[in-house]
């Protein structure tokens, strides 16, 4: 595979990411060798992305793709070597790009269908704007002292109607106890709020 640095356009970018301390010689002493940088982070999510493709302004609902996050991959510390994590709508896939950050190239790239994977920040606050905005909803949440929150939920059973979609289980808290009911279901794949009592 060509490394992306020999691209004009991503070159320059990278550099300057490079440039601005992402390698671990240029990390503060105080910072654990373990612990990404934020642009660590900016360098392996670019390089991924310019990997598949993905314009974020140019997608529809259908065909986005999502940035969900970046691991350091622990036996590779001082190569460091990560993991960056997208969700990809259409297929129900998660993509799993391997990044030689030192290198700033690609080494690997798997796709996994219906495979388990976190919410990105932006997908929990839209679960979390849907449940809000449903009227169903919105009795519970006049109590007060509520507090609700999305958790990733995969349904394995392919006869089941959300099998193959991204759903959140938004949980909803008061004082400290989760309540048992309503079950809320926020499909993200088709914007609709599911409600089980």
């Amino acid at each position: 595979m060509e490394p992306f640095v020999r691209k004009p356009m991503l070159a320059l970018a990278l550099a300057a990411l490079l440039t601005s301390g992402c390698n671990s010689a240029d990390r503060d002493d105080k910072q654990p060798n373990f612990v990404l940088s934020a642009n660590e982070v900016r360098l392996a999510k670019t390089l991924a992305e310019h990997e598949l493709g993905i314009e974020p302004h140019a997608q529809s609902r259908a065909d986005r793709v999502v940035f969900v996050k970046v691991d350091l991959l622990p036996a590779a510390e001082t190569e460091r070597l990560v993991m960056v994590h997208h969700y990809r709508y259409q297929g129900d896939e998660t993509i799993f790009t391997m990044v030689n950050l030192k290198a700033a190239e690609i080494l690997s790239q798997e796709i996994e269908a219906h495979y388990p994977t976190a919410l990105a920040p932006g997908e929990m606050e839209r679960a979390l704007t849907l449940a809000r905005a449903d009227g169903r909803i919105q009795p519970v949440l006049q109590i007060g002292n509520i507090v609700m929150e999305a958790r990733p939920i995969q349904f394995s059973k392919a006869g089941d109607p959300l099998f193959g979609h991204r759903v959140a289980h938004v949980l909803l808290q008061r004082d400290g106890d989760y309540l048992a009911t309503p079950v809320i279901y926020v499909d993200l794949t088709s914007e609709t709020v599911n409600l089980k009592n």
